[in-house]
């Protein structure tokens, strides 16, 4: 017969056993059948995750009219109209306009003899049933030229145009390439090489 002593003892012994018993038995249910249901997403409720609100584009600014517009497009034109080779290919028709201090040089233009001083020439780009689709303006000053470009209400269009005078450094005359050469004469009828009125 075991003596009181042992007993309480032993007993103290199995206190810490079944506290860590306890413990196992309540993670347990807390992790399974006691534990809180997961959050649902509502009904007609998307559970994708929020796209980013997209920066609205750059307003573009607004353009200024160029002041000389309505009088430029009066200029008197220092040839007819010829369908434009550079700029556009698809049968727009170009308009050179001279402001009238400078028509009569435009016209004489030659290696050693240039543009005034101040003067203005301007491309208008005109599609075939007459509407304007823009133009480049060249201006001399200072013994050199600028480019600027209008969009087709005679706004200036910003940006760097210096693409433009390179483009007319290879013009043969003072960076303007001038009059259209006359199309060479027909060939002669009946196979002659000589044109009879040159007989």
């Amino acid at each position: 017969m075991g003596s009181w002593y042992h007993g309480t003892h032993v007993r103290a012994a199995f206190v810490p056993i079944r506290a860590v018993i306890v413990a196992l038995a309540a993670s347990y249910f807390a992790s399974t059948g006691c534990a809180a249901p997961a959050p649902k997403t509502p009904v007609g409720m998307s559970d994708n995750v929020p796209e980013r609100r997209r920066a609205a584009p750059l307003a573009e600014p607004s353009r200024v009219v160029w002041p000389d517009f309505a009088a430029a497009r009066a200029w008197p034109e220092a040839a007819p109209a010829s369908v434009a080779l550079a700029h556009r290919r698809d049968g727009t028709l170009i308009h050179v306009r001279v402001e009238p201090s400078g028509l009569a040089a435009y016209r004489e233009l030659a290696t050693e003899a240039g543009m005034p001083e101040g003067a203005r020439v301007v491309a208008w780009h005109e599609a075939a049933g007459g509407a304007l689709l823009g133009g480049y303006l060249l201006e001399k000053r200072g013994g050199n030229w600028l480019a600027q470009e209008l969009d087709g209400r005679g706004a200036l269009v910003p940006g760097d145009h210096a693409g433009c005078v390179r483009c007319h450094d290879m013009a043969p005359t003072d960076h303007l390439f001038g009059l259209r050469s006359a199309p060479p004469p027909a060939p002669a009828q009946g196979g002659e090489s000589i044109d009879p009125q040159r007989r």
